[in-house]
């Protein structure tokens, strides 16, 4: 995916209510899993279907640490590729 594509899955994911949601309690619990998250959130149904879309958009990286347990932390590198490109657009 080149940059461009990665900016607008980004931005499509965080454009749901429910991701943005979900997006906010992972920085706020920085390193969880999805029973937490669903927790937190109250999307315990869900939870395992908006987490792979913000995954699948770079956001949000999955760090298995074994069979039965993963663990989701915001991917801080595509962040700041997201906050350079809008900081841009903001000063032209």
């Amino acid at each position: 995916m080149d940059s461009d594509e990665q900016i607008v899955a980004m931005l499509r994911a965080l454009g749901n209510p429910v991701r943005w949601e979900i997006f906010l309690a992972i920085a706020q619990l920085e390193t969880t899993n999805r029973t937490a998250i669903a927790l937190e959130t109250g999307y315990l149904n869900t939870a395992w279907h908006h987490i792979s879309i913000l995954v699948k958009s770079g956001l949000v990286l999955r760090d298995e640490i074994d069979t039965k347990d993963v663990l989701f932390s915001i991917n801080k590198d595509a962040l700041q590729l997201l906050a350079g490109v809008l900081g841009e657009i903001a000063t032209q």
